[in-house]
């Protein structure tokens, strides 16, 4: 048996037809077209994507943002660097600055010096206050033991105060009895 392949334009053939030719290729070849679009599309998103987050990396590491108790400062870097973008500072100490000290000299030469002068204002006054409440806590420490000395020493006085009082009064009788036996004597002599 012979082997007899598809007929020139037959469904199956592979070939366009006359009544479906046209549209056949049409759908191949939009096909081919949308998916490369739709490829392309992908590529351009991804691309646009990418651009976008190197600028926003690139904006990160030229930039500092502070947030302090006034509000939200936005400074330049010296130089690009990842560290100190962002940084709340609303509970920093001057140690703290310091220990940041580009974030500092940003915050000096963008004319925030101020913020750093108030925080050391503040810093004093709590330390002063400290201070005042040390001293006033140790004052009170020593009102109560010169209290308590004097305490013991009014009952040391008291005691011996009670102990004369005693002696004087055993002194007392002792005299009254030889005033009493004298006057005795006297009136029997009489």
């Amino acid at each position: 048996m012979l082997f007899v392949g598809p007929v020139r334009g037959s469904r199956n053939s592979g070939y366009p037809t006359p009544e479906t030719g046209r549209f056949q290729c049409r759908i191949a070849c939009e096909g081919a077209i949308g998916y490369a679009v739709g490829t392309m599309k992908k590529i351009v998103a991804i691309v646009v994507g990418l651009a976008v987050l190197a600028g926003l990396a690139y904006w990160g590491a030229a930039h500092h943002v502070v947030r302090t108790d006034k509000g939200v400062l936005v400074l330049p870097k010296r130089y690009l660097a990842a560290g100190d973008t962002f940084a709340d500072a609303r509970t920093w100490s001057s140690a703290d600055f310091d220990g940041h000290s580009d974030l500092k000299a940003a915050l000096v030469s963008g004319g925030y010096e101020d913020l750093l002068a108030d925080l050391k204002a503040r810093e004093r006054q709590a330390a002063l206050d400290d201070l005042k409440n040390r001293a006033a806590g140790m004052a009170r420490d020593v009102a109560g033991q010169v209290a308590a000395k004097a305490e013991e020493v009014a009952g040391a006085v008291s005691q011996t105060a009670t102990e004369v009082a005693g002696q004087v009064a055993q002194k007392a009788e002792e005299v009254a009895a030889q005033v009493s036996e004298k006057i005795d004597e006297t009136l029997a002599g009489e």
